[in-house]
């Protein structure tokens, strides 16, 4: 009896064993998937990060026409202006 149930006993903690492994290759499986959808998140971060870089020099052009448009207004005034007083 004493054999039966040491195999017994033995049997029990494979079977623990066992099941820690399982929940161990979840976990692992688990945190791969996850490091890859970290990695996949982080190179979208990048992407962006590099349209919106694009976006803001595109947007401090668009601004410095604007402002040479302004400008190039404000000198066809006073021309016209001037030609006015002197008509």
């Amino acid at each position: 009896m004493p054999n039966l149930f040491r195999h017994g006993a033995q049997a029990d903690l494979l079977e623990e064993e066992a099941t820690a492994c399982r929940d161990a290759l979840h976990y692992a499986a688990v945190d791969a998937r996850m490091r890859r959808e970290l990695q996949r998140l982080e190179r979208r971060q990048d992407s962006l990060a590099s349209r919106a870089q694009v976006l803001v020099l595109r947007a401090r052009a668009c601004e410095a026409e604007a402002v040479d448009a302004a400008e190039s207004t404000a000198l066809a005034e006073a021309k016209a202006r001037r030609y006015r007083q002197h008509a």
